[in-house]
C-alpha cells in the first residue's frame, strides 16, 4: 500500500498500454482521492498512415506511388496477393488496421509491408509496443512449452528450462536459414 514511484511511470504505463496520466489517475483512485479519468488516446489510425508516408517518402524521396503502386509493389515482392489498393488507401487516411484487416490478414500485412520496407513488421503495430509484445510472445512460448517463464517462483530472471527453449528455437532457426 504505497504510492508508484515518479521514475518508474512512463514503463508502468508503456507496460500496462496506458498514457501516464491515466497511471496517476487510477493510483488516485486506488487511495480514495477523487481523479477525473482522463480520455483515452486513441493510438491507432493516424500513427500507422505516419509510419506509412514517412517509410514511402524514404524509399522514393522524388515521387511518391499512390496506393495501386504501392500495393502492386508489395504484392510482387511477395508473390501473393496481400494486399488492395483501396486498402492501402484507406491506411494511408488514417483508417485503422484493426478496421480493414482480421487479426491473421493484419499479420500477414504487416510481415509483407517489413519485407517491402525492410523493417521489422513490428513497426506497424503502433498500438502496441514493440516491448509488449515480444514479452506477450514470451509468455505465449513458455506456455506452449510448458516452462516456468522466470527462475524460482518469478524471480531471478529465466528459467533454465526457458532458456534452453529459446536455444532450440535458435538453434533450429538457424539450421533453417
Amino acid at each position: 500500500m504505497r504510492r508508484l514511484d515518479e521514475a518508474s511511470l512512463p514503463d508502468l504505463a508503456s507496460l500496462y498500454g496506458v498514457t501516464v496520466e491515466e497511471l496517476q489517475a487510477a493510483q488516485r483512485r486506488s487511495f480514495g482521492e477523487s481523479a477525473p479519468t482522463p480520455e483515452p488516446v486513441d493510438s491507432s489510425g493516424p500513427q500507422l498512415a505516419d509510419t506509412l508516408s514517412e517509410l514511402m517518402e524514404a524509399r522514393f524521396p522524388d515521387s511518391r506511388p499512390g496506393a495501386g503502386e504501392l500495393a502492386a509493389a508489395v504484392n510482387q515482392k511477395l508473390g501473393a496477393e496481400v494486399l488492395k489498393a483501396e486498402q492501402v488507401d484507406a491506411l494511408l487516411k488514417g483508417a485503422s488496421a484493426e478496421d480493414i484487416f482480421d487479426d491473421g490478414a493484419r499479420t500477414v500485412v504487416f510481415e509483407a509491408l517489413g519485407a517491402y520496407f525492410d523493417v521489422s513488421p513490428m513497426v506497424f503495430h503502433n498500438g502496441q509496443s514493440a516491448q509488449k509484445r515480444v514479452l506477450e510472445d514470451i509468455r505465449f512460448l513458455a506456455a506452449q512449452h510448458d516452462v516456468a517463464l522466470a527462475a524460482r517462483g518469478g524471480e531471478g530472471g529465466i528459467s533454465p528450462a526457458f532458456l534452453a527453449v529459446l536455444n532450440k528455437l535458435l538453434a533450429d532457426d538457424e539450421g533453417e536459414r
